[in-house]
């Protein structure tokens, strides 16, 4: 057997994505096991199947493409199924997060992304307006939007590819919104008097809030629609 990786189109691409699950289902592939991750900027999804032709290996990579590796063989056979039109039925099935469920997630994400560029880029100003914040209102106000953010978090969580973390991250702020107002005004003079002299760690905070962001939005990419195993679910976006 000579093993072959075959590059079946732009990893973002849906259409090409539906139209690979479909040939592979329709070739009897079955999934084995499945990995994801996020290494800086790129976003790895790999699924193992086995079918009539042994096992072969699905990869979608940020900027590398969307690539099934096996044997040349059974890559033959998934490209003349494209080819012919096995793989066009059903673009629609898969996976695709719900038109709200979108919304959220990136208002949330984007929430996370303005505030952790604005520590990063320019602290002097958010040390600035944190200090004009803190105050009855202000933590109040601070208090609500946690809360929101963290209601948002777990709405989005559910069906999405890690219902968990996100879950976790959800909760995580109800709680701290809530105990903002308990802890009180003082308590949030002293943090931001701490980090305004520890520019560095505020700096690093909004380069953490820019990941988290991201993070967020990716995990938050709702599955629907599945007509097939749910380790194929991952074959579309």
């Amino acid at each position: 057997m000579k093993d072959e990786a075959w590059t079946v189109g732009a990893e973002h691409d849906e259409t090409v994505r539906a139209r690979l699950r479909v040939a592979v289902e329709s070739l009897g592939y079955r999934p084995k096991g499945q990995w994801w991750g996020v290494g800086g900027s790129q976003e790895i999804t790999r699924v193992e199947l086995v079918g009539p032709a042994g096992q072969i290996e699905i990869e979608a990579e940020t900027y590398i493409g969307l690539t099934v590796k096996g044997d040349s063989n059974a890559i033959a056979a998934i490209r003349a199924a494209m080819e012919s039109g096995t793989g066009s039925q059903d673009h629609g099935a898969g996976l695709s997060m719900s038109t709200g469920s979108s919304y959220l997630a990136a208002i949330v994400a984007g929430v996370f992304i303005v505030l952790g560029v604005a520590a990063a880029a320019v602290p002097d100003t958010v040390i600035a307006a944190s200090r004009y914040w803190v105050s009855s209102v202000g933590i109040f106000a601070a208090a609500v939007l946690r809360c929101g953010i963290g209601i948002a978090l777990l709405i989005v969580a559910r069906g999405s590819r890690a219902p968990a973390i996100l879950g976790i991250m959800g909760v995580a702020l109800l709680v701290a919104g809530f105990a903002l107002p308990l802890l009180g005004v003082d308590n949030a003079m002293t943090r931001v008097e701490w980090e305004a002299g520890h520019m560095t760690f505020l700096r690093l905070e909004g380069v953490l809030f820019v990941w988290a962001g991201y993070v967020v939005y990716k995990l938050s990419e709702r599955r629907v629609g599945e007509r097939s195993t749910p380790s194929l679910r991952h074959l579309t976006p």
